[in-house]
């Protein structure tokens, strides 16, 4: 029976929706690829044997035509081939070209040196127990409500973040946007902004963009939206005229302590297949890797 609870808290979901933003910036910028070719990619990399299109979309938790559409899109790059189904021809197959499997081995290298530095540059021991984590897969089966045959028993992991790890991030931040719409009709970064204005007490627009590592002009999207919902309340700045300091108003407060109990049932659910050792050394790596995120973003900022 488990005795250890995961901690949900401010710094585990900006790490993991940080996870999703810098790999989807870094596979735009440097591979061309989108986040959902990328897993895509790496899932087929993995299997290592040709995969129907119905088994890859519920691997991926996608639509069969968005995943149609993604194929198209790779093959059309070379990265993918279609194989001829061997017991029904109506069925499409897939794996990689040999193009496709080097550049996805390089590209998921490359992934994990930035992530790696970004998030893990003091936690060697986080790097040598996640590469033999068994416990991912089966939280991604988790977040999706079933395992996924062939993708349920791959042999060994491709590298520290396998497939798992990238789906899983995916998986967790539309469980917490669609929880945040469901119970109180924002988006996430509306309520991460409503979040942080009530934990502070109040908070200027210029802190609450550095404490959740998101631009300015997003705080200020946010806080136009939460103020016209009645939810904040700004003031002028008393000590700098040209600023304004936001507090929550009583419904504010209300709704952001119904958004964390919903946003925490989504980390429950997608840390339950972990053992009492895993969600306890999780609950120690969310602060480190927050802390070392911070420290990477400023050493970054400093050399630009």
């Amino acid at each position: 029976m488990k005795s250890e609870t995961i901690v949900f808290s401010r710094q585990m979901l900006t790490v993991i929706v940080e996870h999703t933003r810098v790999v989807t910036a870094r596979l735009k910028e440097r591979w061309g690829l989108s986040y959902n070719e990328f897993t895509l990619l790496y899932a087929l990399l993995e299997v290592a044997r040709p995969v129907d299109t119905g088994s890859l979309g519920e691997y991926l938790l996608l639509r069969r035509e968005t995943v149609t559409g993604l194929l198209l899109d790779l093959e059309d790059k070379g990265l993918v081939v279609r194989v001829p189904g061997q017991k029904d021809r109506r069925v499409l197959l897939v794996q990689l070209s040999r193009k496709g499997a080097t550049e996805t081995r390089e590209a998921a290298a490359d992934l994990e040196r930035l992530l790696c530095a970004a998030f893990m540059s003091s936690m060697q021991d986080a790097q040598r127990h996640m590469r033999t984590w068994g416990g991912m897969l089966a939280s991604v089966s988790a977040l999706r409500g079933t395992a996924v045959v062939p993708f349920c028993e791959i042999d060994e992991p491709t590298g520290i973040f396998n497939a798992s790890y990238y789906l899983y991030w995916r998986l967790m931040v539309e469980g917490w946007s669609e929880a945040v719409r469901r119970e109180g009709g924002i988006s996430l970064v509306e309520s991460r902004v409503l979040g942080l204005v009530n934990e502070l007490g109040q908070a200027s627009p210029a802190v609450l963009a550095d404490r959740l590592f998101v631009s300015r002009s997003s705080v200020s999207v946010a806080k136009g939206a939460l103020v016209k919902a009645g939810l904040l309340q700004e003031a002028p700045d008393p000590f700098d005229g040209r600023g304004s300091i936001l507090r929550c108003t009583k419904t504010g407060a209300a709704l952001d302590g119904s958004l964390s109990r919903a946003l925490g049932a989504v980390a429950q659910r997608g840390h339950q297949s972990l053992s009492d050792e895993e969600v306890t050394m999780l609950n120690g790596w969310y602060m480190r890797m927050y802390a070392d995120y911070r420290c990477y973003r400023n050493n970054t900022d400093s050399v630009n």
